[in-house]
């Protein structure tokens, strides 16, 4: 086992990850092994229990259980259909043939880049080229950078089209002196496209992107609370830009 196995397991939990071992090996073996990786051991299920187990208890295993021991290939995509069953959302790493099934049925088949075999990689979704699983929290990190970043983008893009609506529009229906032409309004988007792609892009993550549980699976990017506070942000701009200009015409600065 690689040294930096136990500390990603670790990051795993703290990110709300639940880390489940399948292996072909004896349950002592299991044990030990999952103890040197920081995974819980309390309970471990062998591969002969799943097989005289019904559905019901099977699903109650995968809730309690961390460590599943002399497991067949096959019993793979049955413990792989159990945590589905109960509404997890499950990545699987593997490297044989065998595999291969489980990896498919995964929501995230992941299958080791050097000693995976062809038919496991095909039926990946990912393949870790240096088989680190660390790699795995570093992509999981990365993942919810990008799906911050992109809440971020909708926020600063709905605020700022705000302002813009709303001085071309207010001034015309108001019957006032137009504040900006359609001139304006091409150069605005020209810069807040721009501008929002290198600014966003390279944003570091939150500094508790790694503490924070998994998002609901159904959850959307522009959900609801981001368009609204995206939206008051930009009628607060909005008014104070207006405010400025109305007095600027009131004071004859046209």
């Amino acid at each position: 086992m690689r040294p930096s196995v136990a500390a990603a397991v670790a990051a795993a939990h703290t990110a709300g990850i639940k880390v489940k071992m399948i292996t072909g090996d004896f349950p002592s073996t299991a044990r030990v092994i999952a103890r040197a990786a920081g995974i819980p051991h309390e309970l471990v299920v062998t591969g002969d229990e799943l097989r005289s187990a019904g559905s019901e208890q099977v699903q109650e295993w995968v809730r309690t259980a961390s460590v599943f021991a002399r497991v067949r290939p096959e019993q793979k995509l049955q413990l792989i259909d159990a945590l589905q069953a109960i509404g997890e959302t499950v990545a699987m790493t593997g490297d044989g043939v065998n595999d291969a099934p489980a990896l498919k049925s995964a929501d995230i088949g992941i299958a080791m880049g050097k000693r995976g075999t062809d038919v496991a990689r095909e039926a990946s979704d990912i393949v870790l080229l240096d088989e680190d699983f660390g790699r795995i929290i570093d992509g999981v990190r990365l993942g919810r950078r990008v799906f911050d970043n992109l809440r971020k983008v909708i926020i600063y893009i709905a605020a700022i089209h705000v302002p813009i609506a709303g001085l071309g529009l207010l001034p015309v229906l108001l019957g006032m002196p137009i504040a900006i032409w359609p001139l304006h309004v091409v150069v605005l988007e020209m810069l807040v496209d721009s501008m929002s792609s290198i600014a966003f892009e390279d944003t570091p993550a939150e500094p508790d992107v790694m503490r924070r549980p998994p998002r609901p699976r159904g959850e959307r990017v522009a959900a609801l609370p981001q368009l609204i506070f995206g939206l008051v942000q930009g009628a607060a701009v909005l008014a104070a830009a207006f405010g400025l200009y109305a007095g600027a015409l009131a004071l004859g600065l046209d």
